[in-house]
């Protein structure tokens, strides 16, 4: 009876104390309690911080995977996510590109200029304590089990591009930045049509156009110019003509009033989300509808998720994005 009691006791003290306190110790966010680097080791400007950080790049990864595709998507998109940031700044590092921030890292924080990245102080804040605990250790697998792999085309080192939603069917390189791609080319994402972040709409007034465009709109408006006058044709005449569009529907060149520009830049000129859209000339201005979010080139990452509910595997969601591509891994 004695030895059951004192076995008891034991087994409580662990259950209450030991177990406890390794669950908090294990739970302690501090990115400089880091283990020692595994493999390389990279410099990354912060951005948001405004200085160059050294990370080991599978820890670099994790961050990029937990900010650039949500922690609720299937394992395997996150997996092919994890190959195709590692790639993207694998590439980097072979050739020695730099940033324009600082001369020193390889690579930024800034989603526009290179992959956005998170600090596990950030996801705690953003997901809280028991979720972080969730998705880190989902995505800690994602990276972990595809640690140093990389999608190479012909022995290289591909350009990993990849994007939100491609609106349903993903945009060929070449008509994007003009130059053609192998591995680049549009294939149909079904599963982008399903996403909340496929379709949006936004009103620019005539004034707000001529503010963000350099056009003369208001102006012809205010002058007596026929609104009817100002619809959409393709070719050469009306105010507001679509000059060239790409087989997938997105705007590759229009003319809005007497200037003429690349569908990309009238993208960023008015916060689009991509180049997928059509145009609806209503009294007070110009109604955008926009389909997908993103350049459109590559991997889709809500196209991606799809897919992996449909139960494909990583290699398989990777082979379908970038036509023709072998995997490799990292010496």
């Amino acid at each position: 009876m004695r030895n059951f009691l004192v076995s008891l006791l034991i087994i409580i003290s662990i259950i209450v104390i030991i177990i406890p306190t390794l669950m908090v110790r294990g739970c302690t966010i501090n990115d400089s309690e880091l283990k020692k680097p595994r493999g390389s080791v990279i410099k990354v400007f912060n951005n948001q911080e405004n200085y160059v950080q050294a990370m080991e790049l599978e820890e670099y990864i994790k961050g990029v995977v937990a900010a650039e595709m949500p922690a609720s998507f299937e394992i395997e998109a996150l997996k092919a996510q994890a190959v195709v940031a590692r790639t993207y700044v694998a590439r980097r590092l072979k050739y020695n590109q730099k940033i324009s921030e600082d001369s020193e890292a390889v690579i930024s924080t800034d989603y526009r200029t290179g992959q956005a990245w998170a600090s596990k102080d950030e996801l705690q804040k953003k997901w809280g304590l028991f979720n972080y605990l969730l998705y880190w250790n989902k995505i800690s697998q994602a990276v972990e089990k595809t640690s140093g792999e990389v999608l190479v085309y012909q022995g290289d080192l591909i350009d990993a591009l990849y994007h939100s939603n491609s609106g349903g069917q993903t945009e060929d390189a070449a008509n994007v930045w003009g130059n053609p791609v192998p591995y680049l080319k549009s294939v149909s994402s079904n599963y982008d049509l399903e996403a909340t972040n496929y379709l949006h709409e936004k009103t620019f007034s005539w004034l707000e156009l001529d503010q963000s465009l350099g056009t003369n709109l208001a102006q012809r408006i205010q002058e007596g110019q026929n609104i009817n006058e100002m619809k959409l044709t393709q070719g050469d005449s009306g105010l507001l003509d679509i000059l060239e569009m790409s087989s997938t529907g997105r705007i590759l060149q229009i003319r809005i009033d007497s200037k003429i520009f690349d569908g990309q830049d009238v993208r960023v000129k008015l916060g689009l989300t991509s180049t997928k859209f059509e145009l609806e000339v209503i009294a007070e201005g110009l109604k955008f509808t926009t389909y997908g979010n993103g350049h459109g080139v590559g991997m889709s990452q809500y196209g991606a998720n799809g897919l992996a509910m449909e139960g494909k595997q990583y290699k398989e969601i990777l082979k379908f994005y970038y036509s023709g591509i072998q995997f490799g891994l990292l010496k």
